[in-house]
């Protein structure tokens, strides 16, 4: 079974860490084991991100609830597309835009999913721009998202996922 985000298919490797409760496990009896994965410091270099805190990685409902429309441009907080914008430069919307958002800096929250994240505000997403999906992340000292890995299997790789 494809899972499917948004509309957008995950990679083939992450829908089998999720199946086999390696990434973002939930069990049968409600209990979720949020696995944590480090950034290798060689990662983290070759992307030009200078730190970032471990992940708790997403299990398929929190997949499914950070990646909404109203979880990335809450309107209840923000009454514009303005007002947003101004507060969080480094996210823009190309549906609100109105055209693509070329910037590999900015993340189109559109064409993006989070799978992981921390409570520093690190998040690590799938970027849908490119095919296959890359992974990013937020560098906050210049508040640029960054390439940590140009797809999914590259990453898991880097991480000591898989071989």
């Amino acid at each position: 079974m494809t899972i499917k985000i948004r509309g957008f298919e995950l990679p083939p490797l992450l829908e089998k860490f999720i199946n086999d409760r390696v990434w973002g496990a939930k069990y049968a009896d409600g209990r979720v084991n949020h696995h944590i994965i480090k950034i290798p410091d060689e990662m983290l270099k070759k992307s030009g991100i200078p730190a970032i805190d471990p992940l708790s990685t997403s299990n398929i409902d929190t997949l499914k609830f950070e990646n909404t429309n109203e979880a990335w441009f809450p309107r209840k907080i923000f009454s514009s597309y303005a007002s947003w914008r101004s507060a969080f430069p480094y996210y823009d919307s190309s549906k609100y835009r109105g055209e693509p958002i070329t910037d590999s800096g900015i993340l189109d929250i559109d064409k993006a999913i989070i799978i992981a994240g921390n409570i520093s505000d690190d998040i690590l997403c799938l970027d849908y721009r490119s095919n296959p999906p890359s992974i990013v992340a937020i560098d906050w000292l210049d508040q640029k998202f960054r390439t940590l890995a140009p797809d999914f299997e590259t990453f898991a790789k880097g991480v000591g996922l898989i071989d």
